[in-house]
């Protein structure tokens, strides 16, 4: 019998806190709060342990014009976290949120599909601290408590999808196309590619962009 904690978890995570698309300081935030630091921590230890492959982000500059560059491609302002996971290429992202008094800590945890942005599970824990000198103490088990509720969420969604592949699709047109162009362009793409895979779904279609998600047979793709 093999333990679990040996089993090498074929998908790749990213831990990044709680954040709106409209604030691009998520690791200020990180470098900034030791307790977000700590939460941060935490739950990174926890999915290296349970042979999760981590993917961290480093680079604020490069992540922010790589946000710019996709929400001008979408004409939108996506979640900041959905887009840090596809810069760094993360099979799934985890989002945390951490509120602390004086008595108690309660850590909430998101964790999303990055190919769509789909919710993948919730969890959450909440510690009683019996002393505000122990509060990195209790802080650490809580991470802990809600990401070990998770982990059995992620693994039920990868064991769904050994059956199906899910890919995130975005295409934008580039140069100068007339009206009628443009209409062949999106009949043909409407029309050819659902039958390539077992579903799609049209996100997003404008002049120039198309955003679509595509449920494709992993033998195949």
């Amino acid at each position: 019998r093999t333990s679990s904690d040996n089993v090498q978890i074929p998908f790749s995570i990213l831990v990044l806190p709680a954040q709106n698309a409209q604030n691009l300081s998520e690791l200020e935030i990180v470098n900034k709060n030791p307790y977000s630091r700590t939460l941060m921590e935490s739950l990174n230890t926890f999915f290296s342990k349970k042979n999760y492959e981590l993917k961290l982000l480093d680079q604020q500059k490069e992540l922010e014009n790589f946000i710019l560059t996709q929400n001008a491609i979408s004409g939108k302002e996506e979640d900041l976290a959905y887009l840090a996971s596809l810069y760094v290429g993360a099979d799934i992202y985890v989002k945390f949120t951490g509120n602390l008094s004086t008595k108690k800590i309660n850590v909430q945890l998101n964790a999303y599909e990055s190919t769509t942005g789909q919710l993948i599970g919730s969890t959450s824990s909440e510690q009683i601290i019996p002393n505000a000198k122990e509060n990195q103490k209790y802080i650490q088990i809580a991470a802990t408590d809600a990401a070990g509720q998770l982990d059995p969420k992620l693994q039920d969604y990868y064991k769904a999808q050994k059956k199906i592949t899910l890919y995130k699709v975005m295409m934008n047109l580039v140069g100068d196309f007339d009206e009628d162009c443009i209409e062949d362009i999106h009949e043909q793409i409407t029309m050819n590619i659902p039958g390539l895979f077992q579903k799609v779904i049209f996100n997003v279609m404008t002049e120039k962009t198309v955003d679509i998600t595509v449920y494709a047979n992993p033998a195949k793709y």
